[in-house]
């Protein structure tokens, strides 16, 4: 007796009942795995939460946030630095501190794991690299994969190196009071520019607030048309200094608005960071 095989049209009905099975399936598992990431995401800035609350009880409350200043360039968007390495200067630089501290000891919990802009995952590549441990040695700069809020300048050349932050009159050199930021946002995934999202998440972000709480807010919070965010120009999908535009000055008051006739901050906060601590 000859055996039955599948006719043409049988095979195309089972390939077709596939392929439907699959479109099914392959979304559901990306948005199950884009929830994985925020998740650990979140995860890696509770983390950061535990270790700015430790430097600040070590510290007399003082925690390292802030932006760069280089040669005089008031650099908001450069918020994200932990190791400086350029114009012959190399030194640690806003969170890289909590690493001099001996707070954080592996840095791979201190980088989103759904970033894919190689300056920002964890040792980077040949082509980009991001060494970990940082040392000036490498010839290159260490990034961590969160952005602090920009309160503070830090003046690349002015500082003293770290852990030794204090002046001679055993004050601090620079950095604001961690009790201060109560309820503000204080760290975030990288904000430099409208690009920023693409890479990660797309629909929002997660954001750590002074109290050690962690939020995940959409992007709508704080991009949408005509807001502060919204206006801040760039000319190509990157979130380096090199991106001239993104980190023109200009820039600064879009980020957080604290430029008035007397130099005090506005309150409540405006711009991106503002947007943030009102969600």
């Amino acid at each position: 007796m000859r055996k039955r095989g599948f006719t043409l049209v049988e095979l195309l009905v089972v390939i077709g009942i596939i392929a439907l099975l699959i479109g099914i399936l392959v979304p559901t598992l990306n948005r199950a795995r884009e929830a994985s990431l925020r998740v650990a995401c979140a995860s890696n800035l509770r983390q950061f939460g535990l270790v700015y609350q430790m430097y600040a009880n070590n510290y007399k409350d003082y925690a390292p946030l802030g932006y760069i200043v280089n040669s005089n360039l008031i650099q908001k968007n450069w918020n994200y630095l932990a190791f400086l390495n350029r114009n012959g200067i190399a030194r640690t630089t806003l969170m890289g501190w909590l690493v001099d501290a001996r707070l954080i000891s592996d840095g791979k919990a201190f980088f989103c794991p759904a970033e894919k802009f190689e300056q920002f995952v964890y040792q980077g590549v040949e082509i980009l690299p991001n060494p970990w441990p940082f040392n000036a040695a490498s010839g290159w700069e260490t990034r961590f994969g969160y952005g602090t809020r920009p309160v503070v300048g830090w003046d690349t050349v002015a500082l003293p190196a770290s852990p030794n932050f204090y002046d001679s009159n055993s004050k601090p050199a620079v950095m604001p009071k961690w009790s201060k930021q109560k309820n503000l946002a204080v760290v975030t995934e990288i904000l430099v520019n409208k690009y920023s999202l693409v890479t990660r998440h797309k629909s929002g972000v997660n954001v750590l607030y002074g109290n050690g709480g962690v939020k995940w807010v959409p992007k709508e919070q704080f991009l949408y048309p005509g807001s502060d965010f919204d206006q801040i120009s760039v000319t190509a999908n990157t979130q380096d200094p090199v991106d001239s535009t993104s980190f023109q000055p200009g820039n600064k008051n879009l980020l957080l608005f604290d430029i008035t006739p007397t130099g005090k901050a506005v309150i409540p906060f405006r711009g991106l960071w503002g947007a943030l601590d009102t969600y």
